[in-house]
């Protein structure tokens, strides 16, 4: 059987007395591609899932769904902004926040499902309905929660029909024995999230082609047709310059969390010209190494790219990482 936006096939196996399907599920390219396995059932809540707005594990009726919804959220926690003031998104109001909620989510899904700690995710009784901590506070000094249907669809757990801030009264009507999730743990030490100056950092020559060569236009326009060994040059003095700046505010450099691989990183500010009475031109990426006391530099991005992930970890209060003046 055709559809839409999927194929199914019926097979001849059966799992607790329905049938198993098949289906293939049509790409960007208007091909079929991938094959997920599952009853009838599973097929139509995936079916119905594809036809909706999904963020993560988050699914709305639509984009303007989800707007309202983040618009609803931001007007419940302590003020900040939740969007790049001199660069507006056509699509999301809220894009700061939407990308928040997107991976802190996520994170809480990975702590219940692969590292199996408790009340990161609480289902009720009859395991229709979930409820998690977005470890964002209301103007009360609040917990602000987030609860919603479950939908499973090929052992993926998504949540629907989103709700702020339920109250213990009406959680308990929906079946739930426990009422207080816990929020996301992305580090255990405060020493992963603060930049060690006497570590130091691997200036590999693989790295710095990755960097200089291959993320030239990353670089700000005047700078990238200068020779490889002229920006390398500025590379190593904006690094030292930063090391410098880092030795006296900690603060600095700002940990971010890198949500694919599931670990803390640091960002730091490069200034080419090496003055600080601007925003850097970019930030560094840093992976830092424990036991050799060390940074590995991986790449360079933009401050709107960098931002989001930072903001996972806590509201940087640097002035160079602020979506007010992020262009």
């Amino acid at each position: 059987r055709k559809f839409l936006l999927q194929m199914l096939c019926s097979t001849s196996l059966k799992y607790n007395g329905d049938n198993i399907f098949g289906w293939f599920t049509k790409g960007k390219r208007d091909n079929f591609e991938g094959i997920s396995w599952g009853t009838e059932k599973d097929f139509k809540t995936a079916q119905k899932l594809k036809e909706q707005f999904y963020v993560g594990r988050m699914v709305f009726d639509s984009i303007e769904s989800c707007n309202n919804f983040m618009n609803e959220l931001k007007t419940k926690t302590i003020d900040e902004p939740w969007e790049y003031e001199r660069r507006k998104d056509d699509k999301f109001k809220n894009p700061i926040l939407k990308s928040y909620l997107e991976f802190e989510l996520d994170r809480l899904f990975y702590e219940s499902e692969h590292l199996k700690l408790p009340d990161k995710i609480i289902f009720n009784k009859t395991h229709t309905k979930l409820l998690f901590n977005t470890n964002l506070i209301n103007k009360f000094g609040h917990d602000l929660t987030i609860v919603g249907d479950v939908l499973e669809v090929t052992n993926n757990i998504y949540i629907s029909n989103l709700k702020i801030s339920p109250s213990k009264r009406d959680l308990a009507a929906m079946n739930f024995e426990k009422s207080t999730p816990m929020p996301p743990t992305f580090f255990k030490d405060i020493n992963e999230i603060i930049f060690h100056s006497d570590w130091e950092i691997d200036q590999d020559i693989s790295k710095y082609e990755h960097i200089i060569e291959d993320r030239i236009k990353r670089f700000p326009l005047k700078y990238q047709n200068l020779p490889a060994d002229d920006l390398g040059l500025k590379l190593d003095n904006a690094i030292n310059f930063a090391k410098k700046i880092a030795q006296r505010n900690y603060k600095f450099i700002v940990p971010m969390y890198y949500p694919t691989a599931k670990r803390i990183q640091l960002l730091m500010p490069i200034y080419l010209e090496t003055s600080y009475t601007s925003h850097p031109d970019f930030a560094l990426v840093l992976t830092p190494h424990a036991e050799e006391k060390l940074y590995t530099p991986e790449t360079i991005l933009g401050l709107d790219e960098v931002y989001q992930d930072a903001r996972l970890i806590a509201k940087p209060e640097e002035s160079w990482l602020n979506p007010r003046i992020i262009e």
